[in-house]
């Protein structure tokens, strides 16, 4: 697709003037069946990839209800307390716990701190007397140390900068006791506690935050007379605390995370009576607070975790109001907003959040109404925030926290469409005259770093490059007369896949087909995919270039594998209609892609799809199993304009389903399933490419006596049949879309049309009635003996497969073409083929002998591969009458035209042709005719051929015989047979038949042969 850009109201609209901004295209590609459209989406959307959200890992042995839980310094987690002595470490790289050593108490309520050297320090939660120990990874082994000065329960724990640690608050017992002011200091190297200052105010339940400045927040709490809304800073340097400004919300048993900029973010928790879903800001810079966006939800006895990217992820809880809770959402700090994510599989609260190595957040433990052994892992893959939009484009918010593909990111990107988006995307004049320029051949889709791009404005404002623009700047490349200094260039990023899933649903239909639907078999392939993009370089002055973004160019797919599919139909159809069934989406991995000084990862999907496509003119019931099985590989490249393919495929012979179906009338259900590989940016822009196995079924029934008279009486006879026919096809399909200008779908860019799997002829005939599939021959119920009478012969009007691969996209709709087989009841038959179903074939014999006679015509098969053998068997009186003179009909011109080839295989290799045209003049008294043929080549080989002639009975039809024979010695006249070979052909009056030998010589290292090739025409004797 083409389309042509109008420049001079792009420069009237760049210069600030007001103009008509409509613009010229060509028309979508025919293949093409959606109609683009953009989808706008409110301010505020969030989507989320198919890669984000919880997943189920491995359950814990045991139960822990308010465990402790650390990640060790080699990436796996320790869980344990909770009621139990019993621990346990998860390991990331297979999802499974295994047990450690027991702890020394059931730790309930306790703090676990991992220290410098890998160690990790539990301390207070338990009522045996032990007030603190160390487990050690290295070993599994637990071993005390110091006692404690106060036992604590609902205390914080702080790891300060030089290592030691700092106990603060608490309670002295587990249900009620005093709350404790008191603080203590624990030191690794002499494994000792010392006492500090206690706090201004005592509190137990409360957060302790450790500050950039090495110094610690304690926040809010359960105090001795409610809850407190006070906080108060720590310094090691002095060991002193310091008042500073009081919350906005009075709370216990909230969280407190220290964001990226320094500020502590506080969620939750709140008095009786308040809100719980109040968040606020605390700022070491004033030590003081603010409001911030409320949650979602009302939660107390939740997890708050940083993430890689920033964003602090709250799940769990319990609230008086929706009790325990499975609901997450993410706090944005730039946007300061909250944004809803998947729900956890369990609901839980008490429960821990630990952050693994690989960006993702283990939650496990807790207390649930259901599974408290469980455990789930938060992957932060994508999210998208739509910020704001125009027409033809929008900016989005982007980011991640998984680590283990590309780093944590979050981005905030102009995606922009095309002509429209390009004239209102409110870029700088040289951005925007840069993405017209790439537009004016193709459909493009631009991703521009808005941070790179307020930092180009800001820097043409001061007239030098800020920090950060020289940061990622590179320098310009040399160029004559002028040129470009900064060319835009092309990037190129692929990944290889394996991958194995089932294509099993099971589904209860309704509204048009009142029955099931159940899908199986499986794909197992080998794919590899590529993302092309060009990359955006802006020009800064003569400081040097910077990438603003990039233009998506294309997706390339390359897949080897095996697919096996089958389905089963049972259900009631009524009416058209279709359905469509997602099944399953898992995300294979992703392609990073730098956006400026971001790494944005390409997201790569299998979205598996299951449907059923009904066309219905009644009503009627079937049920059907089949199975496919298909080897293939493809390569296909998608851009915004169109996708091409090249596609080979292997299939093996499918098995014949048992068919139970009643009908009277035509159901058509086409079964799919698709498995398709997508890359993209979420909905923000995607390609993808995919593969849709067909099992076509077609349920057929006729009752009537409107379907042709057979026998020509003028009556049409009375007709009931119905049958099932069952095909395979398989369709490689594409997709492209953007938000900005919709999607573009390609139902087959590759089909392998309707190859055939089974037909069932389901109603024989009833006594006096036919079957859609029998032939028609009419013409006269009587004729005299030597008469030469006509016949007619095709298939009846009802014929219910008049074309050929009518569902292949790609491939030519062809008439249905029909093999035939006429016997008349006297020796003479012959085969034929209708390159239609109603073409009439007008066929002439003469019985020479008078009585009845039964000639039948046999439908044999039709051009796709079903086989029929079914008949009409009509009776003709043939009535005794003198023997004519001969009729000038049986006076036969046969002529043969063709050549005689053979070969001397030799250096060099030889060849002779032999030019045949002769005639031979048959009639009753002289039926036969026999020509020879010889000829020699090089004095070497010998080809010799004799072909006869015969005229048959009906004395107008003629048959041809041709014996070939080839020698080979040191003389044309030697005996020495080196091979042999016949054929035969029938030349129906007027017709012809072609005669065709080939001959080849025994020897192991001879090529010498020979090729008869002959048509033999019958005509009428002039």
């Amino acid at each position: 697709m083409k389309r042509t850009m109008k420049f001079g109201a792009l420069a009237l609209l760049l210069a600030g003037g007001c103009v008509d901004s409509s613009f010229e295209k060509t028309a979508e590609p025919a293949a093409s069946l959606s109609t683009p459209k953009a989808q706008s989406q409110a301010l505020g959307t969030v989507t989320t990839s198919d890669g984000t959200g919880w997943a189920r890992t491995g359950n814990m042995a045991s139960a822990h209800l308010q465990q402790i839980a650390i990640r060790l310094q080699d990436g796996r987690v320790l869980a344990a307390g909770g009621y139990s002595q019993s621990a346990e470490l998860y390991d990331p790289a297979t999802g499974t716990w295994s047990p450690t050593g027991d702890a020394p108490a059931s730790y309930r309520n306790a703090t676990a701190t991992l220290l410098p050297s890998g160690k990790v320090l539990v301390a207070g939660g338990n009522d045996l007397g032990i007030s603190a120990s160390l487990f050690d990874p290295a070993s599994g082994t637990w071993t005390a140390t110091g006692a404690m000065v106060s036992p604590r329960y609902y205390h914080t724990a702080t790891l300060l900068k030089d290592g030691r640690v700092l106990v603060a608050g608490g309670s002295d017992g587990e249900y009620g006791g005093n709350v404790l002011g008191s603080a203590e200091l624990y030191d690794p190297a002499t494994g000792t506690w010392t006492a500090v200052a206690a706090s201004s105010v005592a509190r137990t339940q409360h957060t302790a935050t450790l500050l950039a400045s090495g110094k610690v927040l304690l926040a809010g709490g359960q105090g001795t007379v409610g809850l407190l809304n006070s906080a108060e800073l720590y310094d090691p340097a002095t060991g002193a605390w310091t008042a500073v400004g009081n919350l906005g919300t009075a709370r216990s048993r909230h969280t407190a995370t220290l964001l990226n900029n320094g500020q502590v973010l506080v969620t939750g928790g709140a008095a009786d009576g308040e809100p719980s879903t109040r968040a606020e800001l605390f700022d070491p810079a004033t030590q003081t607070w603010s409001a911030t966006s409320p949650m979602s939800n009302p939660r107390r006895l939740h997890t708050a975790t940083l993430l890689g990217n920033g964003r602090v992820l709250v799940s769990g809880g319990y609230d008086d109001a929706t009790g325990i809770q499975t609901a997450a959402e993410l706090y944005d700090p730039v946007r300061g907003v909250w944004d809803a994510m998947p729900a956890m599989a369990v609901p839980r609260f008490q429960h821990t959040a630990t952050l693994l190595s690989n960006g993702r957040v283990l939650v496990s433990g807790g207390i649930s109404n259901s599974e408290q052994d469980s455990a789930e892992v938060f992957s932060a893959a994508q999210v998208k925030v739509v910020l704001d939009e125009g027409t033809g484009w929008q900016l989005i918010n982007v980011s991640g926290a998984n680590t283990d593909e590309v780093a944590p990111y979050d981005a905030e990107l102009y995606v922009v469409g095309d002509e429209a988006g390009i004239s209102n995307v409110p870029v700088s004049d040289a951005v925007r005259q840069h993405m017209a320029d790439l537009s004016e051949t193709k459909t493009t889709v631009f991703f521009l770093n808005k941070k790179v791009l307020d930092e180009l404005r800001i820097s043409e404002q001061q007239g030098a490059p800020t920090p950060y623009l020289q940061s990622i700047m590179e320098p310009m490349e040399p160029s004559l007369m002028g040129g470009d200094k900064c060319p835009d260039k092309v990037g190129r990023a692929s990944k290889t896949f394996n991958f194995y899933k089932p294509l099993n649903l099971e589904k209860k239909l309704d509204e048009g087909l009142n029955g099931t639907l159940a899908t199986k078999g499986d794909i197992e392939a080998e794919a590899s995919a590529e993302v092309e993009v060009l990359k955006i370089r802006e020009p800064f002055l003569f400081f040097g270039c910077v990438t603003a973004g990039f233009d998506l160019n294309h997706l390339k797919l390359e897949a080897h594998g095996a697919l096996s599919y089958g389905a089963t139909l049972e259900g009631t159809v009524t009416y058209d209609n279709a359905w469509q069934f997602p099944i399953v989406r898992p995300t294979l991995g992703v392609i990073a892609i730098p956006v400026g000084p971001v790494v944005i990862p390409i997201d790569v999907s299998l979205p598996i799809t299951a449907g059923i496509d009904v066309k219905a003119s009644t009503t009627g019931r079937i049920s059907y199993d089949a199975k496919k099985s298909v080897s293939l590989d493809y390569t296909a490249t998608c851009t915004f304009d169109g996708c091409e393919s090249t596609t080979n495929f292997s299939s093996p012979p499918p098995s014949s389903p048992p068919v139970v179906a009643s009908i009277q009338g035509r159901i058509e259900p086409s079964v799919w399933v698709q498995a398709a590989v997508r890359a993209g940016i979420f909905d923000a822009a995607y390609a993808q490419v995919g593969l849709r196995p067909y099992l076509d079924g077609d349920l057929w029934g006729y009752t009537g006596a409107d379907c042709g008279d057979a026998d020509g009486d003028g009556v049409q006879e009375f007709v009931q049949g119905g049958y099932f026919d069952l095909n395979w096809r398989l369709n490689v399909t594409a997709e492209v879309s953007a938000l900005v200008f919709g999607t573009k779908e390609w139902p087959a860019i590759f089909s392998t049309g309707k190859q055939h799997i089974a037909f069932a002829n389901l109603v024989t005939s009833v006594p006096g009635g036919w079957t859609p599939f029998d032939p028609i021959l009419e013409g006269s119920a009587t004729t005299g003996q030597y008469d030469n009478t006509v016949y007619s012969i095709r298939m009846r009007p009802c014929f219910p497969f008049p074309k050929d691969n009518e569902k292949a996209a790609l491939i030519e709709e062809r008439d249905n073409t029909i093999n035939y087989r006429l016997e008349w009841d006297d020796g003479a038959s012959e085969e034929f083929t209708g390159a239609r179903f109603d073409e009439v074939f007008n066929k002439r014999h003469t019985w020479v002998t008078a009585g009845t006679r039964k000639p039948r015509i046999t439908l044999l098969s039709d051009g796709h591969g079903r086989n029929y053998g079914t008949s009409y068997t009509r009776n003709i009186t043939v009535t005794a009458q003198p023997g004519p003179t001969p009729h000038p009909e049986y006076n036969r011109e046969v002529l043969l035209q063709g050549r005689l080839d053979a070969l001397e295989d030799d250096a060099p290799d030889v060849r002779k042709t032999l030019w045949i045209s002769d005639v031979a003049h048959l009639n009753p008294d002289s039926p036969t005719a026999s020509f020879f043929y010889s000829m020699c080549v090089e004095d070497e080989v010998r080809a010799e051929v004799t072909v006869k002639l015969t005229l048959l009975n009906d004395n107008v039809t003629v048959k041809s015989e041709a014996a070939g024979k080839l020698f080979e010695e040191e003389s044309c006249d030697n005996n020495s047979l080196e091979g042999e070979d016949s054929t035969e052909a029938i030349s129906a009056r007027d017709g012809n038949g072609q005669l065709h030998l080939y001959v080849r010589t025994t020897e192991l290292f001879s090529t010498d042969d020979m090729t008869l090739d002959l048509t033999v025409t019958n005509n009428q004797a002039p």
